[in-house]
């Protein structure tokens, strides 16, 4: 059953207010974080210009994963030290610009084989940025089950929504 076109109409308007709102939350203050999936089957160019990418494929593995800002509150658990987790791996599309955001933790080719998915060689895993007067944290990690019992992952995710909610101070 197709919705009628006065319904249809509601569900649009109702859809465009939410998005607004979500996008003036974060740009008034607030902060958003990104697990996995959210860039993922998303055509909402605002909110993936917000969280700095859309989904661009994937390859699934075992990884080497470090820190690349050791010293940053979000990667302070972590004591510089790189861990091995098995998940989906994803490459960003548009909007993605790493000149964007402060990447904060990225495979280590040093540990690994080069997957040969990114000519550039870079797989950013998870970053940070300000939007407006807002807080973004975007970590990729989080297909596989195992990741959530990953204690490094849960250590990052914890640190990336202290960081975002203001709890955490750089």
């Amino acid at each position: 059953d197709s919705l009628d076109a006065e319904t249809q109409k509601k569900l649009e308007a109702r859809e465009a207010l939410l998005q607004k709102s979500l996008i003036d939350f974060v740009k008034g203050g607030k902060g958003i974080v990104g697990i996995h999936g959210a860039v993922a089957g998303v055509r909402w160019p605002e909110y993936l210009e917000m969280l700095n990418g859309s989904y661009g494929g994937h390859f699934t593995d075992t990884v080497a994963v470090a820190p690349v800002k050791p010293d940053h509150p979000i990667c302070r658990p972590l004591a510089g030290k790189t861990f091995e987790v098995y998940d989906e791996i994803y490459m960003f599309g548009k909007p993605y610009d790493p000149k964007k955001v402060e990447i904060i933790m990225s495979l280590d080719l040093s540990k690994m084989k080069d997957p040969g998915k990114r000519p550039e060689g870079d797989y950013p895993v998870s970053w940070i940025r300000s939007y407006g007067k807002g807080r973004v944290f975007y970590c990729s990690l989080g297909h596989c089950a195992g990741v959530y019992a990953t204690p490094e992952v849960m250590q990052h995710y914890l640190a990336g929504i202290q960081w975002a909610i203001g709890d955490l101070k750089e």
